[in-house]
């Protein structure tokens, strides 16, 4: 796999540039003009643990600060897992898929050792993932961000309470929590030439149940319109690196795809209708069993059997 050209794209909430360099690709992100809260702090701590940790050719990269409210990281290319996948389209060429597998594979492993970080680098982190919190002001009605009536009747009142009782559970304290990632996006999962990846980290860190960081990519994967077999290979690869199932469906994946209708509203921005329209039969697939409460890494299997995932036409 080769990189993508040097390329500056991004939304009202999280503004990105790559360009290549004489040593290496350099990824520079920073908050959109719209962008609710800053990133999160860095810890000098946990950057020190984090370096030269990696799981399956798979590593974690702190960002510089930019001293303007950005991070820039140094990365293997200008190819993220999204990018790859947009490129793919919903049957990958097996090169493709052995690479995406191989990359979730190491992503779970970073994750299992990130959840169980000794205690002292838990202060890394004194609050929820940002994320969390813009969907709960929006599922509540705190935030101005329209569309939440829209949303309620596009998936059901019984549905979208459950996206709202778990969305505040997650963040209520709770001694089940761990150091989360806060917004594992596969955008933010670079993939090397020939091998390995890289994993940003630190913008989004906070306390959060375990799987709504092992859902994230989950619920990015349900967005994109893969064959049933290989969202179920993904997944897979996920839950083997993590050492527990993944959940395939219910809450979390919808937590992810939620916090996606909300900011493609916000800062796009979408009109409601379409947002609502893009996302609605995916969140009702996803949510049509009950799932328990957070603190449960996997409520469903992805070895067996498994959903497809959608793309409709107002997503395009």
């Amino acid at each position: 796999m080769t990189g993508a050209p040097s390329a500056e794209f991004g939304t009202g909430l999280l503004r990105t540039t790559v360009r290549g360099t004489p040593q290496g690709w350099v990824w520079s992100r920073r908050p959109g003009p719209d962008a609710p809260a800053p990133f999160a702090d860095s810890y000098p701590p946990l950057t020190r643990w984090m370096l030269g940790r990696s799981a399956g050719g798979v590593r974690w990269v702190v960002g510089e600060r930019d001293g303007q409210g950005g991070r820039i990281y140094t990365a293997p290319s200008a190819l993220s897992a999204a990018l790859l996948l947009l490129a793919e389209g919903p049957g990958p060429r097996q090169p493709a898929l052995a690479a995406l597998a191989d990359a979730l594979a190491g992503v779970g492993g970073l994750l299992a050792e990130l959840h169980g970080v000794p205690t002292p680098l838990r202060s890394a982190a004194t609050g929820p993932p940002r994320a969390l919190l813009r969907l709960h002001n929006w599922l509540t009605g705190v935030s101005s961000t329209p569309g939440r009536a829209a949303l309620r009747t596009a998936v059901g009142v019984r549905r979208y309470r459950l996206l709202t009782d778990t969305c505040a559970a997650a963040l209520a304290p709770s001694t089940d929590h761990v150091l989360s990632h806060g917004a594992l996006s596969l955008g933010s999962l670079v993939l090397g030439p020939v091998n390995g990846a890289a994993v940003f980290v630190g913008e989004d860190l906070g306390i959060a149940p375990r799987a709504f960081d092992l859902a994230w990519p989950v619920g990015e994967l349900s967005e994109f319109g893969l064959k049933p077999e290989t969202l179920r290979t993904l997944v897979d690869a996920l839950s083997r690196g993590y050492g527990k199932p993944a959940p395939l469906d219910g809450v979390w994946p919808a937590l992810r795809v939620a916090v996606h209708t909300h900011d493609t509203i916000a800062y796009r921005p979408w009109p409601v209708g379409r947002a609502v329209a893009c996302f609605g039969p995916l969140l009702r697939q996803l949510l049509k069993t009950p799932r328990p409460g957070p603190g449960h890494a996997g409520h469903g299997d992805a070895s067996r059997g498994g959903h497809a995932s959608r793309r409709e036409p107002e997503c395009a």
